[in-house]
């Protein structure tokens, strides 16, 4: 198998296991919104289940942009044992590390809970506690997770990470279809069981492809220090993104019961999108930018970029158009049975309608963030991201004054909308955009794709009142229309592509 090739079946496994895991997740919260609908026991768990998370989740952003350029670097000068060494003492640190937060939140739960959601009642500050004390250390278990994945998809092993990919939603699913209890007790032990199996079984796999631990931590190691340098900017993007989800947590909590489980049922819609693309590009992408980078071939590094961006935007786009347009038949379509009634399908709309924006921009900020990490610059979007902190904050205040919960979701989408531009416009400041395809011309295009995909989107609801078939036929006839539209005004260019990528130009 040619270098090229495997690179792409590694990018096509996960891709496939990540859009598995999305809709294994939908299903998951289907089954959570037909059960439990969008109570203060909602409320509690799905608060508990991301507190692990925000407190611990910085140690495991973007753990692929440091660890497989360093162990890559430091394999070729100084040879796998010592690149093992490494590793084994940058876990070591963070295990430490881990356990010892951990054990805070384990100790101090509902210390935690009033810190994040002070508008909770007595019941669900009851609830959010009891389920904090079983999710304690999935923070822990996750950051195993991720470097140990990192350390096995470096040396192309990825079975393991793209059954893991949906492992645990598959498990939670089927608690749920045959294990559900009134208090969801059953479902929070459940998902600790699928976190310690998901911990686990990379670990497994680094040793049978030849890990050497060591248990030690080399404070003076330069190579300790190179990580740590690297990586921290990315933990304070990370730590900024957490905040803001702490923040808009704390918001909604002052809006009753089921706010916050409306927002984790919008946001998971939006989120379907994201990680299932950017996981498999973002395999692929980082080495081959990296090593264009090391080469100094700019003129490369530049059309890479520029297609990938662009052709990401014209996919994701009607995607977002068309979850705006018909937000209020798509969660009726997903959501809507059980214990979860019209006035929640009325919220969760509202919500979709404000969040949709984010199905295009969190891929499109990820995707120049990894831009970024391939110039071995962490510290870019660390700055972009504190500057979108400061404006959700500022923006979360003001409209969900005047517009409620739904004020939350739109501050959220604008943040993210400055944040993009400001990635945009540093990169083309630092590196630039390849003008050979990147025109106004292809901006018209796209915009005109755009509005056509608008029209007929409006018509089929002018004439359809059934949702299933509004959602189905009527969203896939006019992404079909968008897409074909796209294909003829760019066939040269699609043409052209084809050849470079056959003619191995990249």
């Amino acid at each position: 198998m040619s270098k090229k090739s495997t690179y792409l079946s590694i990018a096509f496994w996960l891709t496939i296991a990540s859009i598995l895991g999305k809709l294994l997740g939908f299903l998951k919260d289907i089954l959570i919104s037909y059960y439990y609908g969008s109570s203060a026991l909602t409320d509690a768990i799905f608060l508990a289940l991301s507190i692990p998370m925000i407190v611990l989740g910085v140690f495991t952003a973007s753990t692929d942009s440091v660890i497989i350029p360093q162990y890559n670097r430091i394999d070729a000068k100084n040879g796998r044992l010592y690149a093992d060494r490494n590793f084994s003492s940058i876990v070591n640190s963070l295990f430490l590390i881990g356990t010892l937060i951990s054990l805070g939140i384990l100790l101090f739960p509902k210390f935690l809970v009033n810190i994040i959601a002070p508008g909770f009642t007595d019941l669900q500050i009851q609830y959010s506690t009891f389920f904090l004390k079983i999710f304690s250390f999935t923070g822990l278990l996750h950051i195993v997770y991720c470097f140990f994945c990192s350390y096995i998809v470096r040396f192309k092993h990825v079975k393991t990470r793209s059954v893991l990919s949906f492992s645990t939603n598959l498990i939670l699913v089927i608690s749920l279809f045959f294990f559900h209890d009134n208090k969801m007790i059953f479902l929070a032990y459940t998902f600790l069981f699928a976190s310690i199996f998901q911990a686990f079984f990379p670990l497994i796999s680094a040793y049978r492809i030849g890990y050497k631990y060591s248990c030690v931590i080399e404070f003076k190691n330069s190579e300790y220090h190179t990580f740590w340098k690297i990586f921290i900017p990315i933990m304070g993007t990370a730590l900024m993104l957490d905040l803001n989800m702490f923040f808009d947590r704390f918001v909604a909590s002052n809006f009753g019961d089921g706010a916050i489980s409306a927002l984790s049922y919008a946001s998971r819609i939006t989120s379907v999108f994201d990680s299932m693309i950017v996981v498999g590009i973002g395999v692929v992408i980082l080495p081959l930018l990296s090593k264009l980078n090391l080469s100094k071939d700019i003129s490369k590094f530049k059309l890479i970029s520029t297609l990938l961006f662009k052709y990401m935007f014209i996919i994701l786009l009607p995607i977002f158009i068309l979850c705006m347009i018909y937000a209020h038949p798509i969660v009726e379509l997903i959501y809507k049975r059980g214990n979860f009634d019209a006035v929640a399908v009325i919220t969760v709309g509202r919500l979709l309608f404000y969040y949709s924006p984010l199905i295009l921009l969190i891929s499109l900020q990820t995707i120049l963030s990894r831009f970024f990490h391939s110039l071995e610059d962490t510290k870019t979007p660390m700055r972009t991201t504190f500057w979108t902190i400061i404006i959700n904050v500022a923006l979360n205040f003001i409209l969900s004054k005047y517009l409620g919960l739904n004020g939350v979701a739109l501050a959220t989408s604008i943040a993210i909308f400055f944040n993009v531009f400001f990635l945009f416009i540093t990169f083309n400041k630092r590196v630039g955009w390849s003008l050979q395809f990147f025109q106004m011309k292809d901006v018209s295009i796209i915009l005109s794709a755009g509005l056509l995909l608008i029209a007929v989107l409006f018509l089929w609801r002018y004439f359809v009142t059934n949702y299933l078939f509004l959602v189905f036929c009527g969203g896939l006839v006019s992404l079909l229309v968008y897409y074909a539209m796209i294909v003829v005004l760019l066939r040269r260019e699609l043409k052209e592509i084809y050849h470079l990528y056959t003619s191995h130009a990249f």
